[in-house]
């Protein structure tokens, strides 16, 4: 886990239509976080991880809500081919208050 860390985010959101709630969203972190150095040692460095987003709020039956998500992080590191930076995602949330 990061031992030192800020977070800063904005967000604009406005109603477009009667409970249809576009939005878009910059997000930028730095985070210090544990590196594995060749010899099996631990250092710690500072990452600067920038993101982008935006998505849908909307009313749905029963007063609850959906959301449909889209974020793009500019600083993350992604291992599947060999190491990238930048990382997707597409997140959908309905949500009801009981």
């Amino acid at each position: 886990f990061p031992r030192k860390y800020a977070i800063t985010n904005f967000t604009y959101r406005y109603e477009a239509l009667f409970f249809l709630y576009p939005y878009i969203r910059g997000t930028w972190s730095a985070i210090e976080r544990a590196r594995f150095n060749g010899d099996g040692s631990i250092r710690y460095q500072v990452d600067m991880l920038p993101a982008v987003g935006g998505g849908i709020v909307s009313g749905a039956p029963w007063g609850s809500q959906i959301e449909i998500n889209y974020s793009y992080n500019f600083g993350i590191y992604r291992d599947r081919h060999g190491p990238k930076l930048g990382g997707n995602s597409v997140v959908v949330f309905w949500s009801k208050l009981l």
